[in-house]
């Protein structure tokens, strides 16, 4: 603990910042390593890939299709959804891959989470195989 009082004391009284709430808040001490990883590729690649034309969008009010055919190779719907049809991951991580998301754009995170919340969660508990 005092190691954390420590670390907020010299953010505070130095001109420096933290990249991220993310990092800020240690949210990272909650995934494993293999985990974190993965979210930093995926930070590295939406930082690379998707931040630098995301503004274009927003400012077109269009929606980011050819962004997101970007973001396919990354296979996040198989990270969210739960065993068979997916890697069956922690909320932990799937919250902590959202909030990347988010980081980069809101309107990006919320879409990736509507699609995981409210979409696919809805056809896995309400649907039939019919």
């Amino acid at each position: 603990m005092a190691q954390r009082i420590q670390s907020i004391k010299s953010q505070v009284s130095t001109n420096g910042y933290v990249s991220s709430a993310f990092e800020y808040w240690r949210f990272q001490d909650f995934l494993t390593p293999e985990e974190n990883t993965e979210r930093l590729n995926v930070r590295k690649f939406l930082e690379a890939e998707i931040a630098p034309y995301i503004n274009d969008y927003v400012e077109r009010a269009e929606f980011p299709a050819a962004l997101i055919e970007k973001v396919k190779p990354l296979k996040i719907m198989e990270k969210l959804l739960p065993a068979p049809y997916g890697e069956n991951r922690s909320f932990t991580f799937i919250g902590c891959l959202l909030a990347e998301f988010a980081r980069i754009d809101l309107g990006l995170g919320t879409f990736f989470l509507l699609n995981w919340g409210l979409v696919i969660t809805t056809i896995l508990e309400l649907g039939s195989k019919e």
